[in-house]
Parts: structure tokens; C-alpha cells; sequence
């Protein structure tokens, strides 16, 4: 318990703070309400003319007395009032505080996550679905934050329900003990046969949802041979399929969700039903309980709500477990690229000269051997052969993205190995064979290869890559949207831009992948 305390505090960091102020908030909301609901106990006494016999009683009429009031009654009413409209703004304040947690929580874990993700190194993206790792970083921190929202309600109804209690008991403690024997065992009850069924539900979530969002990202992805081939059906098929068992789960899950909320007027009932059967098999006289009777049947109600809403937000966070634990080992399993540690390489002097360079994506299956090659500097080298022998391999090697299982690669005699990764990377420009354009202008998407350039330079880049004609026929020239993936460009054109990213960068290394 103690260990799963301590990873809850750790996961939310900075937030604590804003938690323990949450917690202090919810007792005073409760102590507010619950003064507010007993100060009506001596007025309903006063006005069936009881005695005020109650200690807690008492209290407020000693209170209302303090009031520039003659009427006793009226003292009594305003404060009722006085308590109850500060339960009021205590509650909105709360409200407020709740919101804050909850979404800072989430911003905060989707921020690291995708942080996480786009500085991995290429071997453990490539390794991931793309729709796992959209559906990490969108969905999953949404699904989490919403288990702490849950985890905050529930401690507040659940202090709200303490602090009730409280007063209850000073007011009449055979008639609370009722009540308590009742409501403790309804929600024993739903939570023994609730609690393991909810976090596999929970685990299952997260696996349809990441099929559902794998197969919708690689239908998107591939749309053309999708459709070019006629494989609609096939993926909506598959597609239908999550969706339908994702369905099915749901289902179970809005069940138990919503079954303490279908238990809330039994209760009540049962309630009703027991303090009636005290009061018949006891010497009690009913009628002279009447005042109490009418507080406890306000109280029952509220408090079959908190218990009903606690029971509720326990099965909802049982569910998301698996959603905090999932984000939680996210942040220790991401393999993460050290783009600094190193020495930094300013320019390229020399040859690079790969030494019995063997490499293999998985243990003893090497994609070649022992290869010794120079790539000379200032001149034009190109590696020439059919698909699989490792040509984009190099290329990424020689980028940093992997380095040798064996031998060495030499970048001005130094081994890559000692370079820091961010410097590495300034000295070389990479064009792949189909060029990622992003849904920007075509100024963003050429100064992506140096943030710093002018406008002059952009337009010279464009020269040189000669892609300045259709540019300037573009509606609106370098200001143009190109849309998603450069949709608003034939594949020619996104290669031009492409290459004026890489010439506007001056690197050192041009890498033209096939």
C-alpha cells in the first residue's frame, strides 16, 4: 500500500501540492454542508415546539441568539443559510481546483510521453505500431487523468461522507449505526465482486483501443495500394471487428459503473425499512424522533449519493489502473537518444572511412559484414545494388541513428561513436525517396533545415533546388499551405522542396536516398 501511495505522488510531481489544497478545500465543503444540513434539526424542532435537547442543537441556538433577531426560528434560518451558501462557493472554488489537477496532469504526461516518443532512438520507434504510439500519447494520458479526477471526487465524497457521519452520530448514535451496517455492507459487497473484474476490463480497453487506432493510422498511411489493390474490405473488417468487441467490453463496463447509482434508492429503502423496525421493537417513542427522523431522511439521501458516487469512482479508477500504469512504465521503457554526450565535430575534414563495419538489426542477423568502404570528402560516392543489402542502412549510420554491432565508422579519425549526436546532425542534410512535407507553408517547410535563415536565403535555396517556378505559382507563392503531408504537391515537387531543406542548411554531408 505504502509502495502504491508513493508511486501515485511521484506520477503526479508538481501537482501535490495543488491535491493537499484540494483535500483541505473538500473538508471544509463538507464541514459546511454538514453544518448546514444539522442546523436544520432545531429549527424543525423549534417549530413542532420540541425541546432543543440535542448538544448539537443546542449549539445553534446558542449561535442564533448571538443574531440581531428576536425570532429564534429566523436566527436559526439564517444560519442555515449563512452555512449552506459557503458550501456553495467552497464547492465552486473546489470544482475549479478538481479541473486544474485533472488537466494539468493530463497535459503534463501527454507533453512527456510525446517528448519521450520523438527522442527515442530509431531502433525502439521502429520497433512500435505507429497507431500505439498515437494512441499512447493521445488517448492514454486522457484516460489517466480521468482516473485521478475520479480518485479526487471519491476522496472528497468520501470526507464528505466522514465528516456526515460525524455529526450523525453526535445527533443519534443508534440510528447511525443502522445506517452505517447497511451502507458497509452494500458496498463491500459491489467492490469484492467489482474490483478484478474491472481492471482486466481495463487492460482490455487499452488493447482494442490500440488495435483500433493501429489499423485506422495504417489504412490512412497506405490509402493508395488500399485502395489501388481493393483491400477496403479487409481493413474494415478488422476495423469493425475492435470496434465491435470494444463495444461489448464497454457495455460490461457501464454496468458495473452504474450499478451503485441503481442500488442508491434500495438503500435508502433498507434505511427506512430498519429505522422503522428499531423504533417499533425498542421503547423509543417515534413521534418524539420526528425532528431527527426528518434530518436523517435528508441525510440518508445525501449520503446514499456519496456512497453510491464513491462505490462509482471506484470501479471507474479500478478500470484506468491499468491506463496509470501503462503511462508510468512508458516513461522508464522509451529508449532515449543522449544527443549531447560527446565531442562536438564543427566541420568534416577528412574521409569517412567505415573499418570492418558489421551491423544486425537483431542478434547474429547481419544485413552485411566486415564492410570497409570511404565515402571521400567534396566528392560524389554512391552505393549501388538491389533491395535489402543495406544501403539505407548506412546512410542512417552514418546520420547516428545506428551505430556498428561491429567495427568502427571514422569521421575525421574519430569514431562516430564519440560525437555528440546534435552537433553529428547540423553537418548533414537527408533526402529520402518519399520526402515528409508538414502541413505548413512552404517558407516553414525549407527553413526547417535552418530556422535562423532569411528570406533571401529561403528564395536561394528554392534556386538552387529549382523548385522557385512552381513556388511562385503557387496562390498564395511562399506563404502557400501545402497541407497534410504536402498534399497540395505532386511527388516531384515535395522532392524540390525537400532538397532546398537540405541546402538551405549548408551541411557538410548531402544524403540523397535512392
Amino acid at each position: 500500500m505504502h509502495k502504491k501511495i508513493k508511486t501515485f505522488f511521484d506520477m503526479i510531481g508538481e501537482f501535490k501540492k495543488l491535491f493537499w489544497i484540494v483535500v483541505v478545500v473538500s473538508i471544509l465543503v463538507s464541514l459546511s454542508e454538514s453544518l448546514g444540513i444539522t442546523s436544520m434539526l432545531p429549527i424543525l424542532e423549534n417549530i413542532m415546539g420540541e425541546k432543543n435537547e440535542n448538544p448539537i442543537g443546542k449549539v445553534f441556538v446558542f449561535l442564533a441568539r448571538l443574531l440581531p433577531f428576536d425570532n429564534k426560528t429566523i436566527g436559526l434560518s439564517i444560519l442555515f443559510l449563512f452555512f449552506m451558501s459557503l458550501r456553495t462557493m467552497l464547492f465552486i472554488f473546489q470544482a475549479r481546483l478538481i479541473a486544474k489537477l485533472t488537466y494539468g496532469f493530463r497535459n503534463k504526461w501527454r507533453t512527456i510521453i510525446y517528448e519521450k516518443y520523438i527522442n527515442s532512438t530509431l531502433s525502439f520507434f521502429s520497433s512500435k505500431k505507429q497507431g500505439d504510439i498515437f494512441h499512447n500519447i493521445v488517448r492514454e494520458p486522457e484516460r489517466s487523468s480521468t482516473s485521478l479526477n475520479n480518485l479526487a471526487l471519491l476522496i472528497v465524497e468520501l470526507i464528505n461522507t466522514v465528516i456526515i457521519y460525524i455529526f450523525l452520530f453526535a445527533i443519534s448514535p443508534s440510528v447511525t449505526i443502522i445506517m452505517t451496517i447497511t451502507f458497509g455492507s452494500i458496498l463491500i459487497i459491489t467492490t469484492y465482486f467489482g474490483k478484478k473484474a474491472l481492471y482486466k476490463i481495463g487492460q482490455q480497453q487499452i488493447k482494442y483501443a490500440q488495435n483500433i487506432a493501429s489499423t485506422t493510422t495504417e489504412t490512412l498511411s497506405g490509402y493508395r495500394p488500399v485502395k489501388l489493390y481493393g483491400y477496403q474490405e479487409n481493413k474494415l473488417n478488422k476495423f469493425s471487428a475492435y470496434s465491435d468487441k470494444e463495444a461489448e467490453l464497454m457495455v460490461k463496463y457501464a454496468v458495473f459503473r452504474d450499478l451503485p447509482f441503481g442500488l442508491q434508492f434500495f438503500i435508502i429503502a433498507l434505511i427506512f425499512t430498519g429505522i422503522i423496525f428499531f423504533f417499533t421493537f425498542t421503547d423509543y417513542n417515534l413521534k418524539n424522533y420526528l425532528p431527527i427522523l426528518g434530518i436523517f431522511a435528508v441525510i440518508s439521501g445525501k449520503i446514499s449519493h456519496s456512497l453510491s458516487t464513491i462505490a462509482r469512482n471506484r470501479v471507474i479508477f479500478s478500470s484506468l489502473i491499468p491506463s496509470l500504469k501503462l503511462i508510468t512504465s512508458l516513461k522508464k521503457d522509451i529508449e532515449m537518444e543522449n544527443t549531447t554526450q560527446g565531442i562536438s565535430i564543427d566541420c568534416l575534414k577528412s574521409d569517412i572511412v567505415f573499418e570492418n563495419v558489421s551491423f544486425a538489426y537483431e542478434k547474429d542477423d547481419y544485413i552485411f559484414n566486415d564492410l570497409n568502404i570511404t565515402i571521400a570528402k567534396g566528392k560524389m560516392t554512391a552505393l549501388v545494388g538491389p533491395s535489402g543489402i543495406g544501403k539505407s542502412t548506412i546512410a542512417d549510420m552514418v546520420s547516428g541513428f545506428y551505430y556498428p554491432t561491429k567495427g568502427k565508422i571514422l569521421i575525421n579519425g574519430i569514431d562516430i561513436k564519440d560525437y555528440s549526436l546534435i552537433s553529428l546532425r547540423k553537418r548533414i542534410s537527408y533526402v529520402s525517396q518519399e520526402p515528409f512535407i508538414f502541413n505548413t507553408t512552404v517558407t516553414e517547410n525549407i527553413k526547417m533545415g535552418f530556422k535562423d535563415a532569411t528570406q533571401d536565403e529561403i528564395i536561394n535555396a528554392a534556386k538552387v533546388a529549382n523548385c522557385i517556378d512552381f513556388i511562385n505559382e503557387l496562390p498564395q507563392k511562399f506563404d502557400t499551405m501545402l497541407g497534410d503531408r504536402g498534399t497540395r504537391l505532386s511527388g516531384g515537387q515535395k522532392q524540390r522542396i525537400a532538397i532546398a531543406r537540405a541546402v538551405i542548411r549548408n551541411p557538410d554531408i548531402y544524403i540523397f536516398d535512392e
